[in-house]
């Protein structure tokens, strides 16, 4: 949990829904380990344990959109958005963590 924990930590954001721009890899990269630490065969049966995943997950991709909600490049936007829709295939296909990481890739295009 101390991943999830330092990916919250304050100075990596930009106000409630964006993250620094300088911090952005270490925030995704935390998430990443953490959901790869989560999927483990201990925690396979345990809801709660998929539904934090699940919520991780759809935080990033919800800072992605934000992202490419405030970007004004379109060829950025356009790149972005085929990230976006690979991590949609990963994580709808149970591959949460390289989800995340093609996320970061996403969020990186547009920052």
């Amino acid at each position: 949990m101390r991943k999830i924990d330092s990916s919250l930590l304050s100075w990596h954001w930009n106000g409630q829904n964006a993250l620094v721009p300088q911090y952005g890899y270490g925030v995704f990269n935390a998430e990443k380990h953490a959901v790869t630490w989560l999927t483990a065969p201990a925690f396979a049966a345990n809801s709660t344990v998929l539904d934090a995943i699940e919520d991780l997950v759809a935080a990033d991709r919800a800072l992605v959109v934000n992202s490419i909600d405030a970007s004004s490049d379109s060829a950025a936007i356009s790149q972005a958005i085929a990230r976006l829709a690979k991590a949609d295939a990963l994580a709808g296909g149970g591959h949460n963590a390289k989800a995340i990481y093609a996320l970061w890739g996403a969020w990186k295009a547009v920052n």
